[in-house]
């Protein structure tokens, strides 16, 4: 998904209370999902010293009695810093700065007299604002730790009476605007440090190119080809030196750009009904991985089977695919924000389908694992059937995510052995027969201990949907209608969780 597109929303929700909660639980089996509420708009997370968390809250409409800035400890130790904001003020992005202090853009918000700019607070939580000139080309929104040691952002409007800017702040506040280079109708989005020591963007507007800047300012546009909806993912730095995008218009195809601004396309690999790819992340093996998108089958509009997958491809060109215990999802909704995660593999986030009132693997959210061999693992439980995660940041051992619809923020920790959660999607009675249907995300067994009880196995042979028929009687009238399911995975831990048997 555009990222842009996502904090779209950011100033449409009005929070209605902070809660810190306690720490976390050491206690909670690793490699479950927590998800924290924060009951309040998330502007975005970032991770900081020490291994923390930090984050910014804000509430539409100038009510800085909830807006602040927050850090969360590995431990799971929320704190949240307000002083030094200045009333309506409205925190945003965030990213840790080579000074060793967290950065974060920030709209004036209605009652204040500047448009917006980007602010510095400490690893103590010492908050300093630095506003720009307002209304001068936006609001400071997207922002990225440059190699040359500053900070740099691009603005959230597109249309403004000034055009597009690219802007730096320096560890003292000093900020310096950047025009020079940027076609009038450009929209500037996802800068990156590149590994030439540049930052590097995207111009997502009708007339795409990938863009450059030096630390000095001199701004460099390679053009692509023009689109009447760009659909741009990346750029993002790769292992080989370059970075990787994709313009997904007219044919998808992984694309890479060199410092010089030479520009390669990779097709062969991709499947007949790949529709997109993206985003990109570089990974520890030397590869670059990426979401994809698959349109249906001509002959079954509707299917949602087999429509995404992550891709992978060598610095060589070589691409494959992997979806094998992948969720189906609809159309348009390929595994998003992938990071390369503490433990060495790429973590993704996936969305729900919006089938609650008919539960399946497909209308389940999930934070997901792929191993450099391909294997992918969901874990599920924790999240709620609304939960939209994203924005998946590795930081203190964990992979922490934004979820804007819950108001949280989420964490899983990696484990060595992967839990295999499963996921109960219904208990019914036919017929006056219980039957239990279980997502499981690979092979094993599963096994229903019921109130008596007597236990009954259902084999699980592969990942996917099974159901444990349970015979007539055995759950009798008037005894406890809970009992407890187990499933011990091929490879992994079991896990254990009490269901209801209806």
């Amino acid at each position: 998904m555009n990222p842009l597109n996502l904090r779209r929303t950011l100033l449409a929700a009005i929070a209605l209370a902070l809660l810190v909660p306690a720490a976390a639980s050491a206690a909670r089996p690793v490699g479950l999902v927590e998800e924290i509420p924060m009951h309040a708009n998330i502007g975005g997370i970032a991770a900081g010293p020490h291994g923390d968390l930090w984050f910014t809250l804000n509430t539409p409409f100038g009510k800085n009695g909830r807006n602040a800035v927050g850090r969360i400890t590995p431990g799971g130790r929320v704190t949240k810093f307000k002083k030094g904001l200045t009333a309506g003020v409205e925190p945003s992005e965030i990213v840790a700065g080579a000074d060793g202090n967290l950065w974060f853009t920030f709209d004036g918000g209605i009652t204040a007299a500047g448009g917006g700019g980007v602010a510095r607070v400490t690893p103590a939580g010492r908050i300093t604002e630095f506003f720009e000139p307002p209304d001068l080309h936006g609001v400071p929104f997207e922002l990225v730790a440059g190699p040359d040691g500053n900070v740099w952002f691009d603005h959230a409007a597109i249309l403004t009476p000034t055009g597009q800017a690219i802007g730096r702040i320096t560890p003292s506040g000093e900020i310096s605007e950047f025009s020079a280079g940027l076609a009038e109708t450009a929209a500037v989005t996802h800068p990156v440090a590149g590994p030439d020591g540049n930052v590097w963007f995207a111009d997502n507007s009708d007339h795409p190119a990938i863009g450059r800047i030096t630390p000095g300012g001199e701004i460099a546009s390679f053009p692509l080809p023009p689109r009447e909806f760009p659909i741009l993912e990346g750029p993002s730095p790769g292992p080989d030196g370059k970075l990787w995008f994709s313009v997904n218009e007219p044919t998808p195809a992984v694309e890479r750009i060199s410092s010089t601004g030479t520009i390669e396309r990779f097709a062969s690999g991709l499947g007949r009904r790949v529709e997109d790819v993206g985003p990109f992340v570089a990974g520890r093996d030397g590869r670059v991985w990426f979401g994809i998108d698959k349109r249906p089958p001509h002959s079954k509009p509707d299917t949602e089977r087999g429509l995404t997958g992550i891709g992978r491809i060598t610095v060589g060109g070589k691409i494959t695919e992997f979806s094998h215990c992948l969720r189906p999802m609809p159309w348009y909704s390929a595994p998003d924000s992938l990071i390369t995660g503490p433990d060495g593999n790429v973590w993704f986030a996936t969305s729900p389908s919006g089938e609650s009132s008919n539960p399946m693997r497909s209308s389940i959210p999930s934070i997901g694992r792929i191993t450099r061999a391909g294997r992918i693992t969901e874990f599920r439980l924790g999240l709620q059937e609304r939960s939209e995660p994203e924005e998946l940041t590795a930081s203190g051992g964990g992979v922490w995510f934004v979820d804007r619809e819950t108001e949280s923020i989420g964490r899983v920790r990696p484990p060595h052995r992967p839990p295999n959660t499963f996921l109960v999607l219904s208990t019914r009675r036919p017929g006056g027969r219980l039957r239990v249907r279980v997502a499981v995300p690979g092979p094993g067994s599963l096994r229903l201990r019921l109130p008596s009880g007597k236990m009954v196995v259902q084999h699980a042979p592969d990942c996917g949907t099974t159901t444990i028929a349970v015979p007539r009687g055995a759950v009798a009238a008037g005894n406890s209608r809970r009992g407890a399911l187990t499933f011990i995975p091929h490879r992994g831990s079991p896990y254990t969780k009490s269901i209801g048997l209806g």
